[in-house]
């Protein structure tokens, strides 16, 4: 049987490596655009002054991408940093979790959002 305390210590380790691969993909974007976490964000608010239903990470970054309003990051997980700030923010709430539709997530549960109403 799983010590309970083995469990809350193995969520607290996955937590952190998943804050850590966030931070590191946004510094890799960074690098190779600088600035890139502050125009992903500006990019966020202007999504969202159109677009205020629901929508999950996918949906904004294939529109920011085919808009040519921002360069594709390195790596996709760059946007975790711009949503996680957005959150911190108060600009998005978290509405719950929808199955992803990037074949290559393979209908993983992700995160949806909705702009906060101020």
């Amino acid at each position: 049987m799983t010590d309970p305390k083995d469990l809350r210590l193995a969520s607290e380790d996955a937590k952190f490596l998943r804050d850590e691969g966030i931070a590191l993909s946004a510094d890799a974007a960074d690098a190779r655009n600088p600035l890139w976490q502050h125009r992903a964000l500006e990019t966020l608010k202007a999504y969202l002054r159109t677009h205020r239903f629901q929508f999950m990470t996918e949906d904004f970054r294939r529109w920011a991408e085919s808009e040519g309003n921002l360069p594709t990051p390195p790596s996709g997980r760059a946007y975790g940093a711009v949503m996680t700030a957005a959150y911190k923010n108060r600009i998005i709430q978290h509405q719950g979790y929808c199955v992803t539709t990037n074949p290559k997530a393979h209908r993983t549960p992700a995160s949806l959002w909705i702009v906060t109403q101020n």
